[in-house]
């Protein structure tokens, strides 16, 4: 019976303490016994570079086929100069490797320019599949 009052008062303690401890009632919302599943909120996003010859009307859409390099390396490297903010030299080397695949000359008679364009597309999963382009680069 003396063991009894000791369990009884220590078991009280382990359920009372931890509330005199708590600061805020928010872990009971979220983990409570109603509390909904965390849900983290998913967006994909993609990255779309377009070219055009200075003399034609339709942009090109640089494609990793075209290069030629891996889908996943060329999707990895467009992000990553994207959040460095080096559009301008990453563009800057697929001009080099565009000119040179359909013969566009550096020269001051065939001066033709490729205009490039650079977009970052973002589709967050709640805006009923809207998509939310911004244009980064252009030349």
């Amino acid at each position: 019976m003396f063991y009894k009052k000791y369990i009884l008062f220590f078991v009280i303690i382990g359920i009372v303490l931890p509330f005199i401890f708590l600061k805020d009632v928010y872990p009971f919302h979220r983990f409570g016994m109603f509390a909904e599943p965390v849900k983290y909120q998913a967006q994909e996003e993609k990255f779309y570079i377009f070219y055009k010859i200075e003399s034609q009307n339709k942009f090109i859409e640089l494609k990793a086929s075209t290069i030629p390099l891996n889908a996943n390396a060329f999707e990895m490297q467009l992000r990553k100069h994207h959040y460095q903010k080096k559009h301008a030299d990453f563009i800057s080397i697929f001009d080099k490797l565009i000119r040179n695949k359909i013969n566009l000359k550096e020269d001051p008679k065939n001066d033709k320019k490729l205009n490039w364009k650079w977009y970052h597309v973002i589709q967050k999963e709640d805006s009923q599949n809207e998509l939310d382009s911004i244009c980064i680069f252009s030349n």
